[in-house]
């Protein structure tokens, strides 16, 4: 038989009946063994009554279903299995319950020779029983044994949220009357409990009455009286203690008093002072509790709710707090450490981000935890902010039924695993996927499309996310890596192509690239990505004849014409004709020396402003560049990194890695891609020669196949791959006798699109 905890009958059971006994137990235990005086009578039959109820629940706990948190979750599992409720009560509360109700004050009674005598009610009903002696030693561990009946009161919180629980409101609303309550019932009950401790040690015989006829309740008002002066740090010394025992009890007292009574200050000016962050919380708790219902909202949006301010509490003191205070170089490079690879990650396609940008990127992005519960975007609803995934997993689909959950189950998260790799490797993620740290949340906001194209929510129980503005974003791509825009439509139009079709055309007419839209299919063309990559190579072509550079945007630069002629009319006046062609001549002059002096007074007052902080300005510049200087080994590295990683990832392509010669004539390499050839122009000047590096060995190339593979050996270069490439700890590159293993699911997908 399985009995349900929240039964009506077992709150009044778990709850107020338990109450009362653990106030019992916490009150006459201490008290009882302190000064020696044993039930008898009608409080012999009471705590019988008391040991008969802990018995019973002692085998009910067997049979009581119980909640139990999902793993990793903030959702609970009701467990009915009787073997698991049996399992799950062994690991937790078996011994200390099993330890609190052993019948040692039966037995030791029974020793005695008192067992029938204190059922008898009366004054002092075993007055006239002899009493056997019993071992001191015997004594001394019944005494111990008796004390774990206080293991009890680790039961009090689940109690107080059984009986309070009905209550909270009513609580909230008379907060400090409660607190103070509380507040004076712990500084009672402590103060009873050092009192029991000194008046076990203290010899009342040497300076009281109640010592020598054997009063009980006076000794023990002498010991509170004591108890009470020595916690709140009063002291008045009346009673002073002589022995050993006496003087540590005393000692132990006094330590413990003075935590206890500073807590208690504290806390009482924490409840008395209505800006306090106790306060703050109370009101913020009664206000949502009044609107939940007000508003009867249902209970999966209440459990989101309370896991949200659950995890805002846990979270107070994030990252962001801890290293606020660093100054903007140090934060920049912590920041760089941390997310430095999840960035890269992040715009890495047919173009690789430099270090600049990322640099810049971690000067203005903004980290935030988000629990499984706050969803990223919704199809076709508003967004505002594009979102980096730094740590965890973000679920994705197209339609929101398809979000893979976390049930807290392994084999549910297996499952998920495994359905979101298939989903992968069959061109299908809007069936459902799990994003990696890396991937990139709503990049149509940068683009000017600010509705979400899929459906994105944190799949861990805690995601830390990366959050941009597009403000933000478009400001460090423009200064700092124009063409990285070309990763971010990349990026956009792949999603799109996981959407329904309906949001498909929605986003292409968003960013207008209505021209990608296949009108017969009513989708996204399939070869989008050949489309733009043939756009792409015509605007590399038309910059690079020009001279320009390709990270530039020289060609968007508005080109100043001379104003034109104006044409002779027949029959007109020629001299009439001269004078308006000099006014126009004039006014455009005119114009273009107001245009010149307006530029002259910003650039000298600003140059004015700048020479007043030029000392400050050098003193920052060669700190920076000293702060910096460690990074131009790992800028060489990198460069020489990247390349390796093209020459590995590209091997299977239809071109000579090495000479650049298309083996396929699929019209692809440095003859006919100009922004190839000036990429590997670039590495071939900037790569050993920059650090006065030997050339490698196997030839004049200084980047040929053999040399790479040959120079790969070299630990220290190695070293420098790994961070360049986000290599694994223990992994090195290999040759192309060795490739690496081959990538799976998302980082697959993003692979194949780059390549």
């Amino acid at each position: 038989m399985v009995m349900h905890p929240s039964a009506e009958w077992r709150r009044y059971w778990d709850g107020h009946f338990n109450f009362i006994v653990l106030v019992y137990i916490a009150y006459t235990v201490p008290y009882r063994l302190a000064f020696n005086l044993p039930a008898m009578g009608g409080w012999y039959l009471f705590e019988f009554i008391i040991d008969l109820y802990y018995w019973v629940d002692f085998v009910m706990c067997f049979h009581t279903a119980y909640w139990e948190k999902v793993d990793d979750g903030d959702d609970v599992r009701y467990v009915t299995d009787l073997e698991e409720i049996r399992a799950h009560y062994l690991r937790t509360w078996f011994l200390p319950d099993l330890l609190a109700i052993l019948p040692v004050e039966y037995i030791k009674r029974n020793a005695q020779n008192i067992a029938v005598c204190s059922w008898s009610l009366g004054n002092d009903p075993c007055g006239d029983h002899v009493v056997k002696g019993v071992d001191h030693h015997v004594m001394r561990a019944f005494t111990v044994i008796r004390l774990f009946r206080l293991l009890k009161l680790g039961h009090l919180p689940r109690v107080q949220r059984i009986i309070f629980g009905y209550f909270d409101e009513f609580i909230l609303q008379y907060h400090l009357f409660f607190s103070m309550s509380k507040l004076l019932l712990a500084l009672m009950f402590i103060s009873h409990w050092m009192a029991c401790l000194y008046g076990s040690q203290y010899n009342f015989e040497r300076e009281d009455h109640s010592g020598v006829e054997g009063l009980h309740w006076e000794m023990y008002i002498g010991a509170v009286y004591w108890a009470v002066q020595t916690v709140t740090t009063v002291g008045y010394g009346n009673i002073v203690p002589t022995t050993i025992s006496e003087r540590v009890v005393a000692c132990f007292v006094m330590l413990l008093g003075g935590f206890v009574f500073s807590t208690i200050i504290s806390k009482v000016a924490s409840v008395l002072e209505p800006d306090s962050s106790e306060n703050i919380e109370v009101r913020r708790k009664l206000a949502l509790r009044r609107f939940i219902v007000e508003k009867k909202i249902p209970r999966s949006l209440i459990v989101r709710i309370n896991a949200y301010y659950k995890n805002e509490k846990d979270d107070s003191f994030g990252n962001n707090e801890v290293i606020a205070g660093l100054p903007e170089v140090i934060r920049t490079d912590v920041n760089y450490f941390v997310y430095g690879g999840v960035i890269i990650d992040a715009f890495s396609g047919t173009i690789m981000p430099n270090e600049m940008f990322v640099e810049f990127m971690c000067r203005r992005m903004y980290p935030k935890r988000y629990t499984r519960d706050t969803p990223l975007s919704m199809t076709n609803e508003f967004v505002e902010n594009i979102f980096i995934v730094a740590e965890g997993r973000v679920a994705v689909a197209a339609r929101e039924e398809d979000l893979l959950e976390d049930t807290g189950d392994v084999h549910t998260k297996a499952y998920n695993e495994k359905i979101s790799d298939a989903n992968y490797d069959n061109d299908d993620p809007g069936a459902g996927c799990l994003m990696p740290p890396g991937a990139l949340i709503n990049p149509g906001v940068a683009l000017g499309y600010k509705r979400g194209v899929l459906c994105t929510r944190p799949y861990d129980k805690i995601v830390d996310l990366i959050v941009l503005s597009k403000q933000d974003l478009m400001d460090v791509i423009e200064e700092h890596h124009p063409l990285l825009v070309r990763n971010v439509m990349d990026e956009f139009i792949e999603q799109l192509t996981w959407s329904r079709k309906s949001t498909q055309r929605l986003g292409l007419e968003g960013i207008g690239r209505m021209d990608l839209w296949d009108e017969e299919n009513k989708r996204v063309k399939a070869k989008w990505d050949v489309i733009l990559q043939q756009e792409r190579r015509k605007e590399d072509e038309a910059r690079l004849s020009r001279g320009g550079s390709l990270n530039s945007q020289d060609d968007d630069d508005a080109i100043v014409e001379a104003p034109k002629l104006i044409e002779a009319e027949i029959g007109g006046d020629k001299f009439e004709l001269v004078q308006k062609q000099v006014q126009q001549q004039s006014i455009v002059l005119a114009q273009v020396a107001n245009s010149f002096k307006e530029s002259t007074e910003k650039t000298r007052n600003k140059l004015g402003e700048q020479n007043a902080d030029l000392k400050k300005f050098q003193t920052s510049v060669i700190d920076a560049l000293k702060s910096h200087s460690h990074r131009i080994e790992r800028i060489e590295g990198a460069i020489e990194g990247l390349h390796r990683l093209l020459v590995a990832q590209m091997g299977g392509l239809p071109y000579h890695a090495e000479t650049g010669e298309d083996t396929a004539g699929a019209g692809f390499g440095p003859a006919s891609d100009p922004y190839l050839a000036k990429a590997k122009d670039d590495l071939r000047l900037g790569g050993r020669a920059y650090a006065g590096q030997p050339k490698p060995r196997g030839g004049p190339d200084d980047f040929g196949v053999e040399a790479l593979n040959a120079d790969v050996a070299d630990d220290d270069n190695a070293r420098r791959l790994k961070y360049a490439a986000g290599a694994s700890a223990s992994g090195r590159p290999g040759s192309r006798s060795s490739p690496p293993p081959p990538l799976q699911g998302y980082e697959a997908a993003r692979l194949r699109r780059a390549l």
